[in-house]
């Protein structure tokens, strides 16, 4: 007689409804990652055809890294719950960037992410994320987040504490040319003598 597989155990624990016990058996085993996941995902895709999004959230974020992110995101979009689809892009956003490089634009969860924060009104939330120290393998896209923050009444200076935090020059110095509200040429032209021209000398002796 054949050796029912693990693999084969977990389907068939899957299809009946049995997540618990197929998340022990997979844990005891020490399957894959990717097994881990699709546990996960099936747990949680039953939660949401029950209506129940906060606790089908919580087996969501566990897919983070194997499972593709707008999967999740277009869930949440349609159920209209910001502050669920929040929780979820904060954890998305923390994730190692190889984790999630292979399943969409990084640049458009950190502008989904930004623009959730503002529509909610929850300013704290970007002004710390603005003074985290952003780390080089993490998703989160500076250059997106200034230009997020440029485009909403109300946020254009954290958009130049953003650029001037991580050194992005070039947008300040549009910015304070280009934008009405933020014109400053005097300090255009600080700008380009004190932090561009010097990198552009550097450059040319190379």
């Amino acid at each position: 007689m054949t050796e029912i597989t693990v693999a084969e155990k977990i389907k068939y624990l899957l299809s009946k409804g049995f997540y618990e016990l197929a998340d022990k058996i997979a844990t005891e085993s020490k399957c894959s990652p990717e097994i881990r996941a699709l546990i996960n995902k099936e747990r949680a895709d039953k939660l949401y055809n029950n209506w129940k999004y906060k606790e089908a959230m919580e087996f969501y974020i566990k897919t983070i890294g194997e499972e593709a992110p707008s999967y999740v995101i277009e869930k949440y979009l349609d159920v209209q719950n910001i502050q669920l689809l929040i929780d979820y892009l904060e954890k998305v956003i923390e994730a190692p960037a190889w984790s999630n490089n292979l399943f969409g634009n990084n640049k458009d969860y950190t502008a989904l992410l930004l623009n959730c924060y503002i529509k909610e009104q929850k300013t704290e939330k970007i002004e710390a994320m603005m003074k985290k120290d952003i780390c080089t393998d993490s998703i989160f896209d500076v250059e997106t987040a200034i230009e997020v923050c440029k485009q909403k009444q109300g946020y254009k200076k954290l958009a130049i504490d953003l650029a001037e935090k991580y050194e992005k020059w070039n947008i300040l110095v549009n910015m304070y040319i280009e934008d009405p509200d933020e014109r400053n040429f005097t300090s255009a032209i600080r700008i380009i003598e004190d932090k561009i021209k010097p990198v552009r000398e550097k450059i040319k002796l190379l």
